[in-house]
C-alpha cells in the first residue's frame, strides 16, 4: 500500500513538473539570448617566465591575455622575473608588482 502511495506521489510530482515546463513562456524565433562575454583580463591562463626581462614579460602577458599592460619603470631592462603563474592577467600583474616593486597596470585592448 505504501509503495502505491509513493508511486502516486512521484507521478503527480512528475506531472506537475511537465505541466510547469509546458506552460513556461517561450522565446520568439527573432530573439537571440547572448551570454555576457568575460573580459580577457579576467580569464584564467597559465604562463611561465624563467629569468625573463620585464619588457618580454609584459609582451607575453599582452599576447597571452589579449590585454595592454602599461606602467613600465624607467629602466625595465634592470628587472627580470622567474615565475610560473596560473590566474588572471590582473592578478598576475598585481603579483609582479608585489615581487618587483613596480606599478604596472592592465587594461583590455
Amino acid at each position: 500500500m505504501a509503495a502505491a502511495v509513493s508511486a502516486a506521489v512521484v507521478l503527480t510530482a512528475s506531472a506537475a513538473i511537465i505541466y510547469k515546463a509546458s506552460t513556461a513562456p517561450s522565446i520568439s524565433s527573432g530573439t537571440e539570448v547572448i551570454a555576457p562575454i568575460e573580459a580577457d583580463k579576467d580569464v584564467v591562463k597559465a604562463i611561465d617566465f624563467e629569468n625573463t626581462p620585464l619588457t618580454v614579460v609584459v609582451e607575453k602577458i599582452n599576447e597571452t591575455y589579449n590585454v595592454k599592460v602599461t606602467g613600465l619603470p624607467e629602466s625595465p631592462e634592470e628587472y627580470r622575473l622567474s615565475l610560473h603563474y596560473e590566474g588572471t592577467a590582473s592578478d598576475l600583474v598585481e603579483t609582479i608588482n608585489e615581487i618587483l616593486g613596480t606599478e604596472l597596470t592592465v587594461k583590455n585592448q
